[in-house]
């Protein structure tokens, strides 16, 4: 999800690039979902790709113990990201559906 591609292809290994907070990958195992974002914000993402909200129980980021707050807009799942960034990289969002208990 999001508009960045990335670069590849022969030839390419000195481009850079630029992603956003808004350029998001997935990966899940069992009944949670992952949603990794490749930049930064101070702010909050949309995750667009998350259609069925309604099922979401909880959702923390992973390296960070403040409580991330979230909510489902008609958009799809509001994320604020924590106050203290725990990497340098990538920040994955753990997406715990209600079938976990």
């Amino acid at each position: 999800e999001g508009s960045e591609e990335g670069t590849s292809g022969a030839f390419t290994d000195n481009e850079e690039s630029r992603y956003t907070a808004q350029d998001i990958r997935f990966t899940a195992r069992g009944d949670t979902l992952y949603a990794v974002a490749l930049a930064w914000t101070d702010g909050d993402i949309t995750i667009h790709s998350v259609g069925d909200a309604g099922s979401v129980k909880d959702v923390s980021m992973l390296g960070s113990d403040e409580e991330i707050n979230w909510n489902h807009t008609s958009e799809g799942l509001k994320v604020e990201f924590p106050k203290n960034k725990p990497t340098e990289y990538a920040h994955a969002f753990k997406i715990e559906n209600e079938v976990n208990e």
